[in-house]
């Protein structure tokens, strides 16, 4: 297996793994403080200690929509994850 193949199956277990609480973890420690992610970490710190999948399901939409210039890595494991947090919780 190449690097590249070992990175995309890590990134792939992060991105199924993640909680929400992690996502807005490292919303917080890794986002610039620029422009719309200014917001998006207001949003990740109140949405850091919610627990109701209604709740939830809201913060992480309002996330998605405040880190839509943040790029990286990081970013699109996050998005991808906060996407998939939000269809898990999409019936509550």
């Amino acid at each position: 297996m190449n690097v590249t193949n070992m990175n995309a199956n890590t990134d792939a277990f992060k991105i199924a793994t993640m909680t929400f609480a992690q996502a807005c973890l490292l919303i917080l420690e890794e986002a610039p403080n620029t422009g719309n992610l200014t917001y998006a970490k207001s949003y990740a710190r109140a949405g850091f200690h919610m627990t109701s999948a209604r709740e939830i399901n809201n913060q992480a939409t309002r996330i998605l929509i405040n880190i839509t210039h943040w790029r990286g890595t990081t970013a699109t494991i996050v998005r991808t994850a906060l996407k998939r947090i939000e269809r898990e919780t999409n019936n509550y």
